[in-house]
């Protein structure tokens, strides 16, 4: 919790679509289409979507990794 003593405010619990976007690196009709596969985990709050910060790392451990020959 936020208080006087502390001085710091908690970290976001939540991302704007904006946000979680431009931390992974996806456009947003790309976010909507992993959305729609149910890989990505949304939360509505009336019209606003938003994501948990929970999702960022839930969503690149289910990627794989490609690896390229040297």
């Amino acid at each position: 919790m936020f208080n006087e003593a502390n001085q710091h405010p908690p970290s976001k619990a939540a991302l704007s679509v904006t946000e979680f976007c431009g931390v992974i690196g996806l456009s947003r009709s790309k976010f909507y289409e992993e959305v729609g596969e149910g890989r990505i985990q949304v939360l509505k709050m009336g019209s606003r979507t938003i994501v948990p910060v929970a999702q960022i790392d839930a969503y690149l451990a289910q990627l794989q990794f490609k690896g390229g020959r040297r």
